[in-house]
């Protein structure tokens, strides 16, 4: 769910679309006593967020931004109300460049080995980000979701220190980055005990599949994550943070006149230590990653430079859902995720590889077991990926079209058109049953400049064609 309405007058032929900046609970509403049907909405109400706030003489308080935008198609006012945002993207981050992060390839468990392994495969590939994912903390028997919360480098994965695994990034010519869920402490961890500094409902600490969560309007909440991020992060020459947020703590928490405005300034909190981030590193990457804590909203977005798009890095409906996500983000800032098997034939590969097509390229998997002729494959993806960034970075989307109805079995085709001056980026992928799409219907007297991919002759392909008047 994201905080985004939009509504068609089918009379008139306009639309009318709102975007909330919230991060926290919100709310709207459609109701029609008489003519006009009313729009209403903003952080959530008492009964259905638990919200309410006391404002005394003298106070003062403002509510979360909305923008409205109106347009003759639901694409037309989603453009307008994604080009509204003002994300803060880094200097080195401009040129969209791709990235490698490998937590599908060593799946929580990063050595020195197989870092070095990867690191080796991609250089002057193109990739210019290596991500170490989770895991870079834990000892090696250990659950990395078990012990995430005290953040010290993991000694049996990396005996000389995860300096070393960063200066041997850099000697690939790669910028290393590393993964941080640093709200949220775990039940192995040291800080899932100091229950005085972490979230509380009912005057119970709030916990959720064996993890807690940091309260961020404390003091030495913070002073522990400038030590243990940002002077980390410094220390060791990192460029990139992924920073992750998996759970949600409900409907709020203690220390407010109300749990849901207790949840507002939590996450006020955690807003002002991403810009605390920024302030201290000016050139570091800051992707906004989660698989469902409602962070894809435009107050996160315009504090990051990117975003991971979804967790589904493996499904078919990957580009269902990175098409629907341009809709509420920038593309420039849509991480999406290629995942790599040596077991993919060249067509899954393709299907991956060009739904990475649709916002910011990043890549994971088993890329140093695929055939020489698939690396090479996907080093073409790469190159035709430069060749289209300037569509992705400033156009427009002017067609989603797909005919599916089940996203987990998906029928028919999709296509995706983006135009940007004389140019334009058309993507195809087909699904179940949706074999040779009729593409002549989207080229609109344009010609064919470029194109990598698969033919569009059988199920579960992919196609993108750079388009030219």
């Amino acid at each position: 769910m994201v905080p985004f309405i939009a509504l068609e007058n089918s009379k008139a032929n306009e639309f009318v679309g709102v975007q909330l900046y919230c991060a926290s609970s919100w709310q709207i509403e459609l109701f029609r006593n008489n003519d006009p049907l009313t729009l209403a909405g903003g952080l959530a109400d008492y009964d259905y967020g638990h919200w309410c706030k006391i404002i005394g003489v003298g106070e003062n308080f403002v509510s979360p931004k909305a923008v409205v935008a109106i347009g003759n198609s639901l694409n037309d006012v989603c453009d307008k109300l994604v080009k509204a945002q003002n994300p803060k993207i880094s200097n080195i981050d401009m040129d969209m460049p791709v990235i490698f992060n490998e937590y599908c390839t060593t799946w929580g468990n990063p050595t020195k080995e197989n870092i070095e392994k990867i690191a080796k495969k991609i250089s002057h590939s193109g990739i210019k980000y290596l991500v170490i994912d989770s895991g870079w903390y834990k000892k090696p028997e250990d659950d990395w979701w078990a012990t995430i919360g005290d953040w010290n480098e993991s000694r049996e994965l990396f005996p000389n220190g995860i300096k070393e695994i960063c200066d041997l990034i850099k000697s690939y010519g790669l910028i290393p980055g590393i993964w941080f869920e640093f709200e949220k402490v775990a039940r192995l961890s040291e800080v899932y005990n100091k229950t005085e500094h972490l979230l509380h409902r009912d005057g119970v600490p709030i916990s959720v599949d064996g993890q807690r969560f940091l309260d961020m309007r404390d003091e030495w909440s913070i002073d522990y994550l400038t030590e243990k991020v940002i002077d980390f992060l410094r220390d060791n020459g990192f460029g990139y943070i992924k920073i992750d947020y998996n759970d949600t703590i409900g409907v709020g928490c203690d220390g407010a006149e109300s749990l849901g405005e207790g949840l507002r300034q939590t996450v006020l909190g955690t807003q002002k230590f991403f810009k605390k981030i920024s302030d201290e590193l000016p050139d570091l990457v800051i992707e906004n990653c989660s698989s469902g804590g409602h962070r894809l909203e435009p107050s996160m977005m315009e504090l990051a430079s990117q975003a991971s798009f979804s967790d589904a890095h493996e499904c078919i409906s990957i580009p269902l859902i990175a098409a629907n996500v341009q809709r509420f983000i920038r593309p420039e800032q849509s991480q999406i995720w290629a995942v790599l098997r040596s077991k993919d034939d060249i067509h899954r590969i393709n299907y991956s590889l060009i739904a990475g097509f649709l916002g910011r390229l990043c890549l994971s998997g088993e890329i140093f077991d695929l055939k020489d002729e698939y690396w090479d494959n996907v080093l073409n993806a790469i190159s035709f990926y430069d060749k289209i960034k300037d569509i992705i970075k400033n156009g427009k989307t002017t067609i989603i079209e797909n005919s599916a109805r089940d996203y987990n079995n998906p029928t028919g085709y999709q296509a995706v058109l983006r135009e940007y001056d004389n140019k334009a980026l058309l993507i195809v992928h087909t699904f179940k049953d949706g074999a040779n799409p009729p593409i002549e219907k989207y080229l609109n007297n344009r010609n064919i400049a470029d194109a990598f991919g698969s033919e569009l002759n059988s199920d579960y392909r992919a196609k993108a064609f750079l388009l030219e008047k």
